[in-house]
């Protein structure tokens, strides 16, 4: 299989540590899903690099120049604090020409 490099973007306050503290933190922990993403991307031999988004596209689209991905893997489950606002975020990597995974904009209205 082809390595590939793979943008995930995720939650600002859901960024998941390197490692696991401790198996009691790691069973209730809000970036679990984060954490788990991570660690089977790199395990299937794909570089990862992590981007937490707030309420700026910006980011987005600086981590796309400088990284260069073949694809993104979007866990955002909202954009600048509004659930409604996600669609927009995969608007924009479908303007930008960007392969993504989820849903397209409209099944996410």
């Amino acid at each position: 299989m082809r390595r590939l490099r793979v943008l995930v973007l995720l939650h600002e306050d859901l960024f998941p540590p390197d490692e696991i503290p401790s198996l009691e933190e790691w069973e209730f922990a809000e970036w679990k899903t984060e954490f788990d993403v991570r660690k089977s991307l790199i395990g299937a031999g794909h570089r990862v690099q992590l981007l937490g988004v707030g309420e700026d596209l910006r980011v987005i689209r600086e981590a796309i120049e400088e990284f260069r991905p073949h694809i993104v893997f979007n866990l955002l489950e909202e954009f600048a604090g509004r659930a409604t606002f996600d669609q927009h975020v995969v608007s924009y990597l479908e303007m930008l020409g960007i392969k993504y995974t989820g849903c397209n904009p409209r099944g996410l209205m």
